[in-house]
């Protein structure tokens, strides 16, 4: 069996209400810790007033177990991680119910990546143990306190240097054990694919840009999970005004949303 992923937040279990309510959500209370993961910081945003962990487990040789967050501020951005976490839910059960996978589940999982100024990231990490690679999924939803809309990770980059962005990407994959020179450049060249094979993108602590990429999107499935981490030097003049704004917080994280729409 697949090694388990923890629930989403693990490193501040601790700090969530032991209480939980009839609809399965946890308010989120206590300190502000922060982690490292792999490149990419996570934080527990606690000044968000009214956030709250929504939870739900179930089934029996298909069992699955999710969270997500309901963030008060930013209901497009609870309504898109719920649809994508729910999606998720019926995707396996539609799968292990036909297969007869037996033991088998689903844990899907969250982090905070950036919760202050004007925007708010958050990643997900699904991990399906009926899959037939390592079965482990990760996306980030990106919310603009501006616009009170979910952006997509590719939205970070402008929209006349994303051929260019892809370009760098796939010349990074290119030069590693495991390549897939072809899977790489379906993935990326053709536009509209590349919004979905570029759905992970979140900033490291120096500015640096950090695409991951599940097992055997763009590279032989033998190879692992890939990760390309583009400078902040070469990838700041790539960035839209939203990407700019995503990269400031990670240079200088702040503790105070300062949302103009919050929908």
């Amino acid at each position: 069996m697949k090694r388990r992923i923890a629930i989403g937040l693990a490193a501040a279990t601790a700090l969530l209400a032991a209480a939980c309510d009839s609809s399965g959500e946890a308010a989120v209370s206590g300190s502000v810790p922060t982690r490292a993961s792999g490149n990419v910081r996570t934080v527990l945003p606690t000044w968000i007033g009214g956030l709250r962990v929504v939870r739900s487990s179930g089934g029996k040789a298909c069992r699955w177990t999710t969270s997500y967050p309901s963030i008060p501020v930013a209901k497009a951005l609870t309504e898109a991680v719920r649809h994508d976490v729910e999606a998720r839910r019926r995707s396996f059960d539609a799968d292990c119910g036909s297969g007869g996978a037996g033991d088998s589940g689903l844990n899907v999982s969250f982090d905070f990546l950036v919760a202050a100024g004007e925007v708010i990231g958050v990643q997900t990490t699904a991990l399906d143990e009926t899959a037939a690679t390592d079965g482990m999924t990760l996306a980030t939803f990106w919310y603009d306190g501006r616009t009170g809309r979910v952006v997509p990770a590719l939205g970070m980059i402008a929209e006349g240097s994303a051929d260019r962005f892809a370009e760098m990407v796939e010349t990074a994959l290119m030069h590693r054990k495991g390549a897939d020179p072809n899977a790489a450049h379906a993935a990326l060249d053709d536009p509209a694919a590349r919004v979905h094979t570029l759905n992970n993108l979140a900033f490291a602590e120096n500015g640096s840009l950090v695409a991951t990429f599940d097992q055997g999107t763009v590279a032989l499935a033998s190879a692992g999970r890939q990760e390309v981490v583009l400078s902040r030097v070469k990838v700041t003049p790539l960035l839209s005004g939203f990407g700019r704004r995503v990269q400031r917080q990670a240079l200088h994280p702040g503790h105070h949303l300062t949302l103009r729409s919050q929908r």
